[in-house]
């Protein structure tokens, strides 16, 4: 069936349930009331993750700010008229050129920030959540209008029925507060904050383009080269995948496929695409000196990294190519890419990194849902909606939108060619799942105009049940990515709602926790392992680098009197006495030694090399504290000696060629000889042992 341009479906009667009378005011009111009402319970979710579920609007994404921080360093370089940032500050992430340290971010993000950081410095590094949220705005309200303007191209100025406003309702809840978005919330850094930014631009994008084929006029045209510009300047792909959409716009404009009036527009809608493709090839070029590459072999990380160098050489210096398509087709879309757990939060992600099939070599893989498991109600529509949109025969109202919906499809081109495999990575399907999926959704309701209301209502029930799995499985796993990233006091009280909620459920979670001297080489994901005796307490992560992450970890404190301090004393090696003990990743002891003058110091031996504190003198009888303090959201022991000296020892050492081993600090048994030969009455005074530790023991024993 062809139709003239700009003609809707035809439609049945109204639903017997309508209340308004035939007119678009009464319909777009309606609308307008059920989006409001979704986007505001979509709200919670979303701000509930991006929180950590607590109150931190500024919250980042690691503890000190760690990787949250380079867009405003990019702003302040941009401040000072340059591209370049001061060398070290985007750590191993820097592209080296010339000289210089680039981000391979595109800069939107750092330019919206400048308004801020042109007034004051007190929010440098703090502004990642904020703007986060701010993407989510623009992103939601992208999402409503987007699928009130499919329903007006395909359905026209009729009634809205209460049934297909809540089908609506339910579709803004599930894309903006039960999709991948809510993942993204959960880790305010760099990374996730350019998808955020990512997934508004493309859709703004889009949605201009959606109204310049519809309607062509000078504000639609601008709005879309405005788009689409900050499109290219948030994520190079995407950007590029929306300036394509637009060029085969304006191609067929010139074939005057659209019609006459169309065709005059033709070299505008060009601008529109032609313009912000030189924008981003013009800012690559002033980095890289190429239009939209980077030059992987001059990043840091390339450097450090031996599976990156391998990577490289076996995919011929590249990381894009044909021979991923498969690993991220399986990766991203298998039906079982999720798992169900007997422990709180009962759903995860997939327990094995992601694998490549084909024979691909993989840069880099992590634990990563699937777009069908974790949004399967997006899924579904967006499936129905490219069927819709693409069939032979697809109605006029259809054929309009297929250029926009081509372009988000486009944007998954990011990933599907790429030989890194991650979940934050289904952000570049979202574009898609929103356009296809608003498509497939107001066709699905045009279907069902004409049928029983039972089976409409039976229609909504079951599209709501998808929904609301979706948004649980998206949020356990955003508050579990959250927690595990922000360790400290979060993940503690997040493994205790664990304990309370198996030691209701049948103890599910006693098969999770091991007891061992030493932490293994390997651990099933989302397992508890008590090191020593609650030396230590660490959940296994499942994934290949960042195997652990502590949870709990034991302090230690030594009280000493000194009993003699004759000069001239024996300095045998008797007189050296062990006080600490730290294993794993960076073995090393520390001990207490009584110089040849009676003086003292603190000596810190491991691998081959010595950390000695400075001499400190102690009158007899005089009582010296050595401690040791744990942080366990900084990762890090902090020796405190006399004199207020002090040194830090990591708890997970960078090691980016081998899986981390963490340091895990024993406090050793009192040697009374060992200490009276150094004049020293030693009182070991061992720290109080961490609860949740102890608790989680006894359960298991």
């Amino acid at each position: 069936m062809t139709e003239a341009p700009g003609t809707t479906l035809d439609r049945s009667d109204p639903e017997p349930d309508c209340d308004v009378q035939p007119g678009e005011p009464d319909a777009r009111a309606r609308y307008i009331r059920v989006s409001v009402f979704a986007s505001v319970l979509a709200l919670i979710p979303f701000v509930a993750v991006l929180w950590n579920f607590g109150v931190q609007p500024m919250r980042t994404a690691r503890p000190l700010g760690i990787f949250s921080d380079f867009y405003d360093v990019q702003a302040r370089a941009l401040m000072n008229g340059r591209l370049d940032v001061p060398p070290g500050s985007l750590r191993f992430e820097a592209f080296i050129v010339d000289g210089s340290h680039y981000m391979y971010f595109p800069p939107l993000p750092a330019l919206l920030r400048i308004p801020v950081l042109a007034v004051t410095d007190a929010f440098d590094g703090r502004l990642t959540a904020i703007s986060m949220l701010v993407a989510w705005l623009v992103t939601t309200s992208l999402i409503t209008m987007f699928v009130w303007r499919v329903r007006t191209i395909v359905r026209g100025a009729i009634p809205l029925g209460r049934l297909e406003a809540c089908a609506y309702g339910i579709f803004i809840f599930s894309a903006a507060g039960g999709s991948i978005l809510v993942y993204i919330a959960s880790l305010p850094w760099v990374y996730h904050e350019a998808y955020a930014w990512s997934v508004a631009t493309v859709l703004g994008s889009m949605f201009a383009l959606t109204g310049l084929i519809d309607k062509p006029t000078w504000r639609a045209a601008l709005a879309t080269g405005v788009w689409t510009s900050a499109a290219v300047l948030t994520r190079t792909t995407g950007g590029w995948a929306c300036a394509v959409a637009v060029l085969l716009t304006a191609a067929w404009f010139i074939a005057g496929r659209r019609g006459a009036a169309a065709r005059r527009w033709s070299w505008t809608v060009v601008l529109a695409g032609v313009v912000p493709i030189l924008i981003g090839a013009a800012v690559n070029w002033a980095k890289f000196r190429h239009p939209w590459m980077f030059p992987l072999d001059r990043q840091v990380w390339t450097e450090l990294s031996e599976q990156r160098q391998r990577a490289l050489e076996v995919n011929g210096g590249t990381l894009i190519g044909p021979q991923f398509f498969t690993t991220s087709l399986v990766n991203y879309l298998r039906p079982d890419g999720i798992r169900f757990m007997s422990i709180f939060p009962y759903v995860s992600l997939p327990a094995l990194p992601a694998r490549g099939y084909n024979g691909a070599f993989l840069d880099q893989s992590y634990r990563t849902g699937s777009v069908t498991a974790f949004m399967p109600a997006l899924f579904g529509l967006s499936l129905f909606g490219l069927f819709t949109t693409f069939r032979r025969r697809s109605h006029a109202a259809y054929v309009t939108l297929r250029l926009p919906v081509l372009g988000t499809l486009g944007v998954t081109a990011g990933v599907m060619f790429f030989g890194y495999v991650g979940h934050r990575y289904n952000a570049e399907f979202f574009p898609v799942l929103v356009a296809a999926g608003s498509v497939g959704l107001v066709e699905l309701a045009r279907r069902l105009d004409g049928a029983p209301a039972p089976r409409r209502r039976l229609a909504l029930i079951a599209f709501l049940v998808a929904v609301l799995f979706g948004a649980y499985a998206n949020v356990a796993t955003g508050l579990y990515t959250a927690r595990l990233s922000a360790r400290g006091e979060t993940l503690r009280e997040y493994v205790m709602v664990q304990q309370r909620l198996s030691d209701l459920t049948g103890d599910p979670l006693d098969e999770r926790i091991d007891l061992v001297g030493s932490l293994p080489e390997s651990a099933p994901a989302d397992s508890l392992f008590i090191v020593g005796d609650c030396d230590a307490l660490y959940v296994a992560t499942g994934e290949r680098n960042d195997m652990w992450t502590v949870v709990e970890a034991r302090e230690g404190r030594t009280e000493m009197t000194v009993m003699d301090r004759v000069p001239g004393a024996d300095r045998a090696s008797d007189s050296r006495v062990p006080l600490f003990e730290f294993t794993g990743g960076a073995p090393s002891t520390l001990s207490i030694e009584r110089r040849d003058d009676g003086s003292y110091q603190l000596v810190l031996d491991g691998a081959g090399d010595s950390l000695i504190s400075p001499v400190f003198d102690a009158a007899a009888g005089s009582l010296v504290e050595v401690a040791v303090r744990a942080d366990t959201e900084v990762g890090t022991y902090t020796i405190e000696g006399p004199g207020s000296w002090s040194h830090t020892v990591l708890m997970s050492p960078f090691a980016p060629n081998a899986p981390s081993r963490p340091t895990v600090l024993r406090s050793l048994p009192v040697d009374a000889e060992l200490a009276a030969t150094a004049g020293l009455d030693l009182v070991s005074t061992a720290a109080p042992v961490p609860t949740v530790c102890d608790d989680l023991r006894n359960d298991r024993q």
